[in-house]
């Protein structure tokens, strides 16, 4: 996640100083970008679930902005999918009689965001047109669903729960996105882009499951040596956090540009 920011904010500091390099100049007039792209994600959720990691995915996106000179409107939608990973010890596990634990069942779907935001655009642009560094902001909603996590022994006839996460379903969730572009156009019409997002959902609220009436848990334990023994009874959190959701990623894609017609008459 450090990681991923370092290069963000790198990405925009070379952008800017790239394109000033290069004589920057008001862009010669209105268009219209229409840009698909291909993405990795790299999630946080800040759930306070202490034996759940959340890995890594895709994200498949569109960007439709619209610039008069440097200043611009635009929309984003954006699909990512992240699957959850239980980091539980299994290996060496004794229960609270000292009887070992080796045959589990584990669930770990995956989870789903869908982002649609709009908001101002920003822009720097060379002599030539050629080359442009984008700033772009959102405001929007997301759809989240998934990532339910379970994690049971499955010894003994009780098949103790040993770590859970009921997921999340939740719709119309206020989120906020900002990302930095820089395009190569090719002629005036078709290009390449490449850059960087860091996109926050507030207050996602978790699933709480029906059976369990939990929204999380798990099974404390102590580690002595290379074992793993029940330390106290089960930890449940009955009452689900609202918690943010946020993550940085980067992608590639392609960018269509639509001059205005003034541009495309002859002089």
């Amino acid at each position: 996640m450090k990681t991923l920011k370092l290069m963000m904010f790198l990405l925009i500091g070379l952008s800017i100083q790239f394109a000033k390099a290069q004589a920057v100049k008001e862009p010669a007039s209105a268009n219209w970008h229409f840009s698909p792209r291909v993405g990795y994600d790299l999630p946080k959720y800040r759930n306070n679930q202490p034996y759940i990691d959340y890995k890594g995915g895709m994200d498949l996106g569109l960007s439709v902005d619209h610039y008069w000179k440097w200043f611009g409107l635009g929309i984003d939608l954006d699909y990512i999918k992240n699957k959850p990973k239980s980091v539980y010890p299994t290996d060496n596990l004794f229960n609270s009689l000292s009887a070992p634990l080796n045959s589990f069942s584990i669930v770990e779907n995956s989870i789903t965001r869908t982002f649609a935001g709009i908001g101002p655009d920003f822009r720097y642009e060379n002599k030539t047109g050629k080359f442009a560094a984008e700033l772009n902001t959102r405001v929007g909603l997301a759809y989240i669903k998934g990532g339910r996590t379970e994690l049971r022994e499955t010894v003994t006839p009780l098949n103790q729960l040993l770590n859970f996460h009921a997921g999340y379903d939740v719709k119309n969730l206020l989120s906020a996105k900002a990302q930095l572009k820089a395009n190569y156009f090719f002629n005036d019409y078709l290009g390449v882009n490449v850059g960087a997002y860091y996109l926050q959902h507030f207050n996602a609220p978790e699933m709480v499951d029906p059976a369990l009436n939990v929204s999380a848990s798990y099974q404390p334990f102590r580690t002595s040596g290379t074992s793993n023994t029940y330390n106290g009874l089960r930890v449940d959190r009955v009452k689900p956090c609202n918690c943010d959701i946020a993550s940085v990623g980067v992608f590639a894609g392609v960018v269509v540009r639509i001059l205005n017609r003034k541009h495309n008459q002859p002089k």
